[in-house]
């Protein structure tokens, strides 16, 4: 019999001339054996003969064949953000490059005056903020110094003007005293010096040390040349500035009597304008130099100092972005890889941003995407071996691994296939692009007890000679063929031509097909030509098979 084939018939690449001379022969013999055994079911027009075959023990091998194209394991096309000239280049076409290597460098002195401009801004920015911030902080009015709070003069809610005094803070525990000395006994003294403090009142006795003696002498009404001596103490007693004292120092008295003083004496003046909205002292309490003493509030300064920091704020981000702008004139490579592609050197002018400078390809490895049909792609897991060959590099296989299996199907024409990727580290010879033939090893066993694929009915049952050493194991059928029996057998793996048998024969069995020879003169079925699962003998044998999958669950090869 001959089948013609339509001449616009297009076959896709990943089937195989095997998978469809099978395809065919499956189409023929189901035709064949339609017609024979429809004319006389009880075969009264063909005669039945059996093949036999021997249970063999050998190598087989699960696969799925599959095709697709191959890409290096990374890509990157290198693109400019800016546009300008091209001031040097580092690397030729075909080169090494490692990532982060710089490429090109290209005139960024317009981008330098601006960096310049953002930075003029920014310190601006920053200076006024400072003025900001400092009026905040004169809100609060601070004690100039250690000591008691006196005339304190504002209550909450008041107005206060710049520069107007609230209150004075006297230090009454240090006191100072200047006294003048004749100036040649005075050019003896040191700083430090201790001299004897008599006061004019009591005629009590304190002592005092020098803090300070003045450069320039100076003449009294009597026409004494003196130098001024200043003189600190501790105010033991109720020393007041309107006690006066004398001083002695070894032989020397001064030449006058003075009154004491205090030695901070300061008033709390406000230096902005503001309404008091809270004071933590009262008159006569006692205050550490620096201590909030009256706080006011003014939100004109509040507000100013949020709009001033949020000018630094924006001068800064100017400046960032100027320098980030700068960074893009430096292009450097974004993976470690070889130039494919180079389009620019140096010299040349860059128009417009986004132009592709080069193209780099990371070839530590290649990767090919293989589209595995659904029925398939629960057998393909990561890890497993891939058989690689390309009609482009003749008689050399590559070994593949699989890298990731995706768990997205994509439908098209109503079946639905699973992208799985494929490494390749060993390459020698192939090139990106290649179209490539691929055979996913998903089972395998080195020493297998197999059958003929078509010697296995739909049933689980195999036919085999009455004498063969399983025969002890027959299951009843009616109409079995004389001399033959029918045992139950478990299988395993298949690769379309031949089956693993798990349990249920042996090496020593003989297994048998049927050949159906139509003695009206019709065509004779070989039983390499039977598909898978035999077909219902007249007699009752072996039933017939007609699923997608092969027996035992397996899926023959070129599917």
């Amino acid at each position: 019999m001959n089948v013609m084939l339509p001449k616009n018939l297009k076959i896709p690449k990943s089937i195989t001339k095997k998978s469809i001379s099978i395809a065919l022969a499956g189409v023929i013999v189901v035709s064949i054996a339609t017609v024979a055994l429809s004319k006389d079911a009880n075969a009264s027009e063909a005669d039945i003969k059996y093949d036999e075959h021997q249970v063999t023990t050998g190598g087989i091998t699960k696969s799925i064949a599959a095709s697709g194209t191959l890409n290096p394991a990374d890509s990157y096309t290198v693109t400019t953000l800016v546009s300008g000239t091209i001031l040097s280049d580092t690397f030729e076409n075909g080169d090494i490059v490692v990532q982060d290597d710089l490429l090109y460098t290209l005139d960024s002195s317009d981008v330098a005056a601006n960096i310049e401009k953002a930075e003029i801004s920014l310190a601006a920015s920053q200076r006024n903020y400072t003025t900001k911030q400092e009026n905040l902080d004169h809100l609060n009015i601070r004690a100039g110094a250690s000591g008691m709070v006196y005339d304190l003069t504002v209550d909450i809610g008041d107005t206060i003007n710049a520069n107007q005094i609230i209150g004075n803070v006297q230090s009454v525990d240090s006191l100072e005293i200047t006294l003048q000395f004749l100036s040649d006994e005075a050019e003896t003294f040191s700083v430090g010096n201790t001299a004897t403090l008599m006061l004019d009142a009591t005629f009590e006795e304190l002592t005092g040390t020098i803090t300070h003696i003045a450069a320039l002498d100076k003449v009294t009404d009597g026409n004494r040349i003196v130098k001024e001596v200043t003189f600190e103490l501790t105010n033991t007693g109720g020393i007041t500035e309107t006690h006066t004292a004398s001083a002695s120092l070894g032989a020397y008295t001064s030449t006058n009597n003075s009154n004491f003083t205090y030695k901070y004496d300061s008033d709390l003046v406000a230096q902005v304008s503001g309404e008091v909205s809270a004071i933590y002292v009262s008159e006569g309490d006692a205050v550490s130099d620096g201590e909030v003493v009256v706080a006011l509030h003014n939100s004109t300064i509040e507000n100013d100092v949020i709009t001033a920091s949020e000018s630094v704020r924006n001068a800064e981000l100017s400046l960032e972005t100027q320098m980030n702008s700068l960074d893009n004139y430096m292009i450097s490579s974004p993976i470690s890889g070889t130039v494919v592609q180079k389009n620019y050197k140096s010299g040349d002018v860059i128009a417009e941003k986004g132009e592709t400078t080069c193209i780099i390809y990371d070839l530590s490895h290649l990767e090919t995407t293989l589209n595995i049909d659904e029925l398939d792609i629960l057998s393909v897991v990561e890890g497993v071996e891939v058989l690689i060959t390309s009609d482009s590099v003749e008689g050399k296989n590559y070994t593949g691994i699989v890298t990731a299996v995706s768990h997205v199907g994509q439908t098209l024409g109503g079946v639905t296939s699973y992208p799985v990727t494929v490494e390749i580290a060993e390459y020698d010879g192939l090139l990106t692009g290649m179209n490539i033939s691929a055979t996913i090893i998903t089972a395998q066993s080195d020493s297998a007890l197999k059958i003929p694929v078509i010697a296995l009915n739909r049933d689980g049952t195999v036919l085999i000679t009455e004498d063969s050493p399983s025969g002890v194991n027959q299951v009843e059928k009616e109409n079995t063929p004389d001399g033959y029996v029918y045992v139950k057998v478990e299988t395993g793996i298949s690769d379309g031509q031949y089956i693993e048998i798990l349990s249920g024969l042996s090496a020593e069995d003989i297994v048998v097909t049927p050949i159906i020879q139509n003695t009206s003169g019709g065509d004779t079925i070989p039983s390499g030509m039977l598909p898978s699962g035999g077909l219902t003998a007249p007699s009752g044998g072996a039933a017939g098979g007609g699923g997608g999958r092969g027996p035992g669950g397996a899926t023959p090869s070129g599917r």
